[in-house]
């Protein structure tokens, strides 16, 4: 199959996505394959920018600028391209609407990416995805740009004054930075992005990059997920809160120092010691024509490899090996292969060679390292030369065993991780090479030892990835944190903080958390004060339909710490309501405040792509926090979430790598949504917990009516005694012999054995009793849109079709009862089956999914059904 050389549809999302329209416009900028043949447009229409894409693909590299324009530079070229000298400069950028992270294999210059070394970026781009969600915020959009990743992410609006311009910039700078300390290497680069007016691939475009070849082609940049504009404000608040790094001194920023900063000259030619250095030292030519790992300073951390960080490290490293001459090192620069120091000009080199002097003569005065019998005597001393690689990793993983008590190396399942405290609640790392290596230059004096001395070394490369690879069977075993007090599976409450070998857990107790005391066999008076602050205190004010989802309220509530009472798998606690403002968001908040001790928990988008879902879903679970959150979702239908709900040990790939990894599921799962669709796979692991509102507009009720005005701030005032009411009720059933419930639900019959037994202990009643509602719903919507798609297909087809075709339909064969159509107005009818559309678009119906597009001729939302057989996905590289 041909590989398509232009995505229209792709195109118009990269427009959509920046969101420039409301806020300036929004340029396109064209670099052709001839050296200065640049042309430059703003435009204010979609349709424009989508025609001069498509006029412009395959004459050069499509670029966007990633932030909006001020509206006044239509005047140079309105709504179509032109020879401009220049685009837009930082000074002039007044709004920023996304943050945009590039992730480039690293190369030879002026070549497109192989197969491999594209497959790196995108790992890479998972990884960094993964993170950014196990922090709070929304996965970015991947969008393959045809040599790399790129992560899109989407922030609420900001409007750039004089009083925000410099910190701005100085914290997506520090943003990108954080992001590039975290992931770059293994043979990719993060480039740096960060300033306002840098431009990026329009996603949808031909990609060129030197001369095709059948190893190197030039590939189509589209996106891999779906490319929608989601402005995530937690990410925004992240990148404004978080720590800057402290300005560095003037002369460390660029200004010339003493007699560094003397005039410089020049040469024409490299001096003969540059020229032998370049020739017998690969690394240093690789710093000279720009390509490598990465740019490595003196300190040893890792420069960005800009065309700037490459000139820098090319000075610092000869200045290192004895260059002194500020014209020399100039020189250097000057003739570098990508001409990046001599476009900047003179002053700038001047700089730069200033800045590498300065440090390599600070590096120079350093004190000279300390003798190999130094350091702490405590240690294990280990010899890396000399001996059977063998030997060494047996003597590190003594070291590692010695050194971890209290212990911080844990194994899950059959995967090496650590306690990361660094974090607060901490969390559970998995540990790869740099990792390991890290960990063994803590834990022994590594030394060689020569003839008639001993030296300092540092631990083999090849040890710390047998540690990895092969982790100790008899490490201390891990599978989650707790932040509150919790029973093990022999009915012990767990209270001291710390690892619980038995529970295989880490209790994480926060300084100012205090449980009340659980007698070991509490009396009745004890069950029914605990029993009345849930009912008549914490859920009082709830509008349950009836008293099974209240009783499901309190199961989901006890769950966290009965977890480990139950051998085998929980169901989904689905927080459901027919409106907004009936208070499940609310209600869910408390579920998670509960387990969490107010921290976040892990966010799982459901995506439309069932592979984003898995990733989702297998980055949540090794972060080891209890409880994983699905948040307003439109409808519940999704294979991997089905799977993942009936499965104890969680098996995915690694993210990033193809190595398998296998996860313990014992976590507490959540989901709210305004009446969200269910499928009838989901339904039957649904635990349903719903509220019918009293009145019409629940959100405007009085808020001297309820009894506690402010719940989440008496919650919190009061967290320790509702913690102390929930362990009462399940201390009472332990001590009064664990007895069973004859309730029982498939799939998770010890889940409703032991939950239905502790609310039944403690005159609990109606558990499991709403599940007839939950099931007829589910069916009955099932079978009402399967009929609507049949009666859709029957009448059109597979062409397209405007949602007023579809009200007639609906209206003529009373189709979809759950929608209520508004015989009084037709635009009303529109709006509600266009909202009951929306809510399934995508879904796949009697063997058709549902598509809806915007036509921008008829300036109106189309619908249409395509047979799933007839879908195919494009590769992700050119046959």
């Amino acid at each position: 199959m041909t590989t398509p050389q232009i995505s229209e549809a792709d195109i118009r999302a990269t427009y959509r996505f920046l969101a420039h329209e409301d806020r300036g416009v929004t340029e396109l900028r064209i670099i052709g394959t001839k050296r200065g043949d640049v042309r430059i447009g703003y435009f204010s229409s979609e349709d424009a920018f989508a025609r001069a894409c498509l006029e412009a693909n395959g004459t050069g590299q499509v670029y966007v600028g990633i932030q909006p324009r001020p509206e006044k530079f239509l005047t140079q070229s309105d709504n179509r391209l032109r020879r401009l000298k220049r685009g837009a400069r930082d000074s002039r950028i007044e709004h920023i609407t996304s943050v945009v992270i590039d992730i480039d294999p690293v190369r030879a210059k002026n070549t497109a990416s192989t197969d491999e070394e594209l497959g790196r970026a995108v790992a890479c781009g998972d990884r960094i995805s993964d993170w950014v969600a196990g922090e709070g915020c929304a996965r970015p959009v991947r969008n393959m740009s045809g040599n790399g990743c790129q992560l899109w992410f989407a922030v609420p609006p900001i409007a750039l004054t004089a009083e925000n311009r410099d910190e701005m910039r100085d914290r997506l700078k520090a943003f990108e930075a954080g992001i590039r300390e975290r992931f770059q290497g293994d043979g990719v680069a993060i480039d740096s992005i960060y300033n306002f007016s840098r431009i990026i691939k329009v996603i949808g475009s031909l990609s060129i990059k030197g001369e095709p070849t059948a190893e190197r082609p030039h590939r189509l940049s589209r996106s891999l997920d779906a490319f929608e504009r989601h402005e995530d404000a937690a990410l925004l608040e992240m990148i404004t809160t978080m720590r800057l790094p402290e300005k560095p001194s003037a002369s460390a920023a660029g200004t010339p120092v003493g007699s560094d900063a003397e005039s410089i000259t020049i040469a024409p030619t490299l001096s003969p010691r540059l020229q032998g250095l370049l020739s017998t030292k690969t690394r240093i030519r690789g710093l000279f024509e720009g390509r490598g790992k990465t740019a490595i300073g003196s300190n040893g951390q890792p420069l960005d490899t800009s065309s700037s960080g490459y000139d820098y490290s090319l000075a610092l490293k000869l200045a290192l090996l004895g260059a002194k001459e500020p014209s020399e090192l100039a020189t250097a620069l000057w003739h570098r292969p990508d001409g990046h120091a001599r476009a900047k000009g003179e002053g700038y080199i001047q700089r730069t060679v200033a800045r590498a002097l300065e440090v390599a003569r600070a590096d120079r005065k350093q004190p000279p390292p300390p003798q190999a019998s130094s350091g702490d005597e405590r240690l294990p001393e280990i010899q890396v030369n000399g001996r059977q690689v063998i030997d060494v990793i047996d003597d590190a993983w003594s070291a590692i065993r010695a050194a971890n008590e209290p212990p911080v190396v844990f194994l899950r399942r059959s995967t090496l991780v650590r306690l990361q405290a660094l974090d607060e609640p901490p969390t559970i790392e998995e540990m790869d090479k740099g990792v390991s290596y890290g960990h063994l230059c803590r834990v022994a004096r590594w030394v060689q030892v020569y003839e008639n001395r001993m030296g300092h070394a540092s631990p083999r490369a090849d040890v710390a990835r047998d540690v990895v690879i092969n982790p100790d069977p008899k490490l201390p075993r891990l599978e989650s944190i707790v932040m509150t007090p919790v029973f093990d599976a022999k009915g012990g409450l767990l209270t001291e903080p710390g690892y619980h070998r038995s529970a295989r857990l880490w209790y994480y107790k926060a300084e100012d958390f205090d449980v009340p005391e659980v007698p070991a066999e509490p009396s009745l008076d004890d069950v029914m004060a605990a029993r009345s602050l849930l009912i008549n205190d914490l859920f009082f004010d709830f509008p349950f339909v009836g008293e099974a989802d209240q009783a499901h309220a309190i199961a989901a509530l006890l769950l966290p710490f009965a977890r480990r009472l139950i051998d085998g798998c929980t169901p989904l606690h689905l927080l459901k309501a027919p409106i907004w403002g009936t208070g499940k968001s609310l209600l869910g908040q408390i579920l998670v405040r509960f387990a969490m001790m107010g921290k976040k928990p892990a966010v799982v988008p459901l995506a439309k792509q069932e592979d984003e879902v898995r990733k989702g879903i297998t980055a949540a679970l090794k972060a080891g926090h209890p409880v994983v959150q699905l948040d307003n979702v439109e409808s519940l239908e999704s294979e991997n979430l089905a799977r993942v709900l009936t499965t104890p040990v969680w098996r995915d790939r690694n993210l990033g790598e193809s190595r398998m990894i296998d996860v313990p599921n014992r976590v507490m799962w959540i989901a709210t949504g305004n009446n969200p669709l269910v499928t009838k796979e989901i339904a039957r692991r649904i635990l349903l917990i719903e509220l019918q509102p009293r009145n019409e507009q629940p959100w405007l009720r009085a808020r001297s009516s309820f009894k506690h005005q402010d719940l989440l701030a008496w919650v919190e005032e009061h967290r320790g005694e509702l913690i102390w009411a929930c362990l009462v009720l399940i201390q009472a059933w332990v001590a009064a012999g664990r007895p069973r419930s004859k309730h029982t639900l498939g799939s998770f019959e010890e889940w409703a054995s032991v939950m239905g037994g502790i609310l039944e202990n403690a005159e609990i009643y109606g558990f499991l009793g709403n599940l007839p509602r939950l099931y007829s719903e589910a069916n009955e919507e099932g079978e009402e849109w399967q009929a609507f798609v049949e009666a859709w297909w029957a009448r059109f087809q597979a062409q397209p079709v405007l949602v007023q075709e579809l009200v007639e339909l609906v209206l003529d064969q009373k189709l979809l009862a759950q929608v209520v159509l508004d015989e009084r107005s037709q635009r009303a009818q529109r709006a509600q089956l266009g909202r009951a559309l929306a809510k399934v678009r995508n879904r796949i119906i009697d063997g058709r999914q549902l598509k809806a597009t915007w036509d921008a001729k008829v300036k109106r939302r189309i619908y249409a059904l395509t047979p799933i057989e007839a879908q195919a996905e494009l590769p992700l590289a050119s046959a």
